[in-house]
């Protein structure tokens, strides 16, 4: 590495149905718990799940049927 850090990331898809945002905020969870250090603070992870669920109600009410 040249000194440039790297960024953790994780990936996934969910259908367009209310059962994938507890899913989600599962699969964010783990990523964020897997990801180590400073990002697996309560605080940190409960703003990751409260984001990606919103993202995820969001997605499912407006968007396609592929989330």
């Amino acid at each position: 590495m040249n000194g440039e850090s790297t960024i953790p990331s994780c990936e996934s898809r969910f259908p367009a149905v209310t059962a994938s945002i507890t899913a989600a905020r599962h699969w964010v969870r783990d990523c964020v718990e897997g990801f180590g250090g400073p990002l697996r603070e309560h605080r940190m992870i409960q703003t990751a799940e409260l984001l990606v669920s919103e993202l995820i109600t969001n997605a499912i009410r407006h968007g396609p049927a592929r989330l």
